[in-house]
């Protein structure tokens, strides 16, 4: 079965928890993320088959990443979607879908930064629990969505509001991550109702999805989180 990548994109310079993370910082500065949640580097020793290039042959880099040949080799990648990191390495959202390859993914995140002025927002309620999700279209298409629910709408309009503001400025990352899921970036699970759904819908009605109009976001580098970056992350 063929594991679907993704781009990360970070508003963090430091590209604390991101593969192929750019600019690295020295210890003891500002930018330096410290021990990462993923554990010590593993680098693979020369008995397991290490690389001069520091990639060993289960296919990991010194910083213990997995990549595909593909991707080494310059080969277009299937399934490639992308996240946006905010500066605390929470995820502030994803792509609606995946793309065939990494140049259209990138393409995609290039397109919604020049036509962030002409997005249509709404954040909507689906679920039993309550729990609020958003997503935004360009020009009739989903094109990004929240990357978990939140139990309050106030909540979810501020993971909007820093979604449009941080997705102009965020630094791409180079290449994409074989893990969908760092330590850092999962997204919770939605949140199960304590209620018992009723077998048949009261009254004959059935449950409507809610849906508010995100109210406009001033999209200045100034209301952007600090550091912000993003990368492409396989699904």
């Amino acid at each position: 079965m063929v594991r679907p990548r993704v781009l990360y994109m970070s508003a963090h310079s430091g590209g604390r928890y991101l593969p192929q993370a750019s600019s690295p910082a020295g210890p003891g500065s500002p930018e330096d993320p410290g021990p990462s949640a993923e554990g010590p580097s593993r680098t693979a020793s020369p008995d397991r088959g290490a690389r001069p290039d520091g990639q060993d042959r289960r296919g990991r880099d010194d910083r213990g990443d997995r990549h595909d040949r593909a991707d080494r080799a310059g080969a277009p990648v299937t399934a490639v979607g992308w996240r946006l990191v905010g500066a605390n390495n929470r995820e502030l959202g994803r792509s609606a879908g995946t793309y065939a390859s990494l140049a259209e993914c990138q393409a995609a995140v290039l397109l919604l930064r020049e036509h962030i002025g002409q997005v249509r927002a709404q954040l909507s309620m689906a679920d039993a629990g309550g729990t609020w999700t958003w997503r935004v279209e360009l020009g009739g298409r989903n094109v990004a969505v929240s990357g978990r629910t939140y139990h309050r709408l106030r909540e979810c309009q501020q993971n909007l509001g820093l979604f449009l503001a941080a997705v102009t400025v965020a630094e791409m990352t180079e290449g994409t991550a074989h893990r969908p899921r760092l330590r850092g970036l999962r997204a919770s699970a939605p949140a199960r109702s304590t209620r018992e759904e009723p077998d048949e819908p009261r009254g004959g009605r059935a449950r409507r999805e809610t849906a508010v109009q995100a109210p406009p976001v001033a999209r200045t580098a100034a209301t952007a989180p600090a550091g912000t970056r993003v990368g492409a992350v396989a699904r």
